[in-house]
């Protein structure tokens, strides 16, 4: 290829990714001033919230979606406003056991796209999203995007967020990375005040866990959660990067019942519609394509069912 089509091969590629996040930027001071109109609070989890604190140059850390915190309550409210704004639930219409009982994601194309994740709790306290709610709606502070002020989490939750991410990530650089900047810059009361949140939410282990990934936020955890469960099975499995149908493995031998785990097993092998074609991007294309993703479902679980059992008796046996 000559050198000056190379050249512009550079700079497109180069381009795209600044085009996403000005786009990103964009979408997310829309969504926000939407949400204000309609009354809804709103808490941003990640994304800016910790690359303009813990980077020096933010642009360090692009963000690929925008994470936002509901009040539980709001959270039918706050996906109505994003859909008045050309939001789609990729899952509407699929099971409740099919969804994250956490979040929601909604995506948008066109001239401004963008992803957001809306939240009215975290993986780690699903059940318990009021609680959360009590918890991080008193634990907050501002910064400003494009000169608005946008309310995200204090430095004692946001520790909390970033270690809990990196756990649920263990193998992404990127929430390594958070994690190392944020025990390298918050000092030893933000996480003592993080730990204390943490044990009343019931995430001490999660927090403990998360910390033991590295030699200075192991003596931290030493310190601040010394009777923390940090090696439960799950955990277990988060740290070594088990494959997710190891979780699902977990939850059918902890189910007792036969009938229960006949139910489960269906349900894996046959989800709903809109549940495949979320998996399977090309099952969109027609009945016939979604008829092929059926077929390729149960060979797809039962090459991926060996490893996952071995991690999930690695885990056990650990």
């Amino acid at each position: 290829m000559p050198a000056k089509g190379i050249m512009k091969d550079v700079a497109g590629a180069s381009v795209v990714p600044v085009a996403r996040q000005l786009a990103l930027a964009s979408a997310t001071v829309e969504v926000l001033d939407a949400m204000a109109r309609a009354g809804i609070r709103t808490v941003m989890l990640k994304g800016a919230a910790i690359a303009t604190r813990l980077y020096d140059d933010p642009s360090e850390r692009p963000a690929g979606d925008v994470d936002l915190l509901v009040e539980p309550n709001n959270s039918e409210p706050a996906a109505r406003v994003l859909e008045e704004l050309g939001f789609h639930d990729s899952l509407r219409g699929a099971r409740a056991d099919e969804r994250p009982a956490h979040s929601a994601t909604f995506r948008r194309s066109g001239s401004l796209p963008a992803e957001v994740d809306l939240h009215v709790a975290l993986y780690f306290c699903s059940r318990d999203p009021h609680g959360l709610w009590s918890e991080f709606s008193r634990a907050t502070t501002f910064i400003d995007i494009d000169n608005r002020p946008v309310e995200v989490l204090a430095d004692s939750a946001q520790a909390l967020v970033i270690a809990a991410h990196a756990l649920q990530h263990p193998s992404h650089p990127k929430p390594r990375e958070d994690l190392a900047r944020a025990l390298s810059r918050y000092d030893r009361e933000t996480w003592a005040d993080a730990g204390a949140m943490a044990r009343r939410l019931e995430a001490d282990g999660v927090l403990a866990a998360s910390l033991k990934m590295s030699d200075t936020g192991a003596r931290l955890a030493s310190e601040l959660l010394p009777g923390a469960d940090s090696d439960c099975v799950e955990i277990r499995l988060h740290l070594a990067g088990a494959p997710t149908m190891s979780l699902g493995v977990m939850r059918l031998v902890q189910t007792r019942s036969i009938r229960e785990r006949l139910r489960l097993v269906l349900r894996e092998l046959f989800p709903s519609p809109p549940f495949m074609r979320e998996l399977y991007p090309f099952a969109a294309r027609g009945r016939k394509a979604l008829a092929i993703a059926y077929v390729c479902r149960p060979l797809r679980m039962a090459r991926r069912l060996p490893p996952a059992v071995r991690a999930w008796r690695r885990a056990r046996a650990a």
